[in-house]
């Protein structure tokens, strides 16, 4: 039996295409990786950083008088308490801070320049300290009564080998009643004194009584 010539030619050209598709499908691809990667950063969205959560002050001040209110010409404390709430021991610099006495009508009344001593207090821990005022404005003159508020400015400290300057501006840290000798101060107005109030309820009762 004879061969078919024209068959066999048939598949061997049928056999050329399929080899022909082959090499060039594997010539794309590697012509395809070697394409670059082009990044349009130009136009790519921009990215808002996050901003970083702010610690709050480790040394916070607070203050209180040590009775509720005083006469004429005794002499007044204040009690000052600086409190560590960070996690490293603060060093507070030229202790005590510069402390004011200030009225609302006259100003700056009596300053105390800051002290020379240097504190630490460990985290957690605090210090106090009794600020004690004669009465006498800075002329060394007894002053009016009436309300005055004990001002705190400049407290140098170092933590976790940092300096801070806390209250640079000053702040009231504690209020002062200063009594009238007839009665006692609040908010610009002269109350009755306890005794006082006490009379005036006995005369009331005797009154009613007759």
């Amino acid at each position: 039996m004879k061969p078919n010539i024209k068959i066999i030619f048939i598949w061997i050209s049928i056999g050329l295409l399929i080899a022909a598709g082959v090499i060039t499908s594997g010539c794309s691809n590697e012509n395809a990786s070697k394409v670059p990667v082009i990044t349009d950063t130009l136009h790519a969205p921009e990215t808002t950083p996050v901003p970083g959560i702010s610690k709050p002050p480790s040394l916070t001040v607070g203050a209180i008088p040590e009775i509720s209110s005083y006469l004429p010409g005794e002499t007044v404390q204040v009690r000052i308490a600086f409190k560590n709430s960070g996690e490293n021991p603060v060093q507070i610099k030229s202790f005590p801070p510069e402390i004011s006495v200030n009225n609302p009508s006259f100003g700056v009344v009596r300053s105390y320049p800051c002290g020379s001593d240097t504190i630490t207090i460990e985290s957690g821990g605090s210090y106090d300290y009794i600020m004690k005022w004669d009465q006498c404005n800075n002329d060394e003159k007894q002053t009016e009564p009436g309300i005055y508020s004990v001002e705190i400015l400049d407290v140098s400290c170092v933590e976790n080998g940092n300096e801070i300057l806390y209250y640079s501006e000053g702040r009231d840290v504690a209020q002062v009643v200063i009594e009238y000798p007839g009665g006692a101060v609040n908010d610009g107005l002269i109350f009755p004194t306890s005794k006082e109030i006490t009379e005036n309820i006995y005369k009331a009762r005797q009154l009613s009584s007759i």
